[in-house]
């Protein structure tokens, strides 16, 4: 989950310095989170193991993916100088 987070802070500060949207930060990394696990969980062939818990993966990883953007996003904009065009 710490790995989860920490790609989506430095994936939200990218896409806030691209497109200086807080929206976007917030919502690419989840869009990429989900797509992943789901890619691996279809598409990547079985290695065996236990049951499958994408569902609970999904419910409970997205919002980490989500809060990852938004923390990524305000210190681009704090440190960075990042432009937020959200408010114009």
């Amino acid at each position: 989950m710490i790995n989860v987070c920490l790609l989506s802070l430095f994936g939200g500060a990218v896409v806030q310095r691209l497109f200086g949207r807080i929206v976007v930060s917030i919502f690419v990394p989840i869009f990429c989170y989900v797509a992943w696990s789901v890619h691996n969980e279809f598409f990547v062939p079985y290695q065996g193991g236990g049951a499958s818990f994408w569902p609970i993966d999904i419910i409970f990883a997205t919002p980490a993916a989500g809060g990852g953007g938004f923390v990524g996003a305000l210190l681009a904009i704090k440190l960075f100088g990042a432009r937020d065009d959200t408010h114009k």
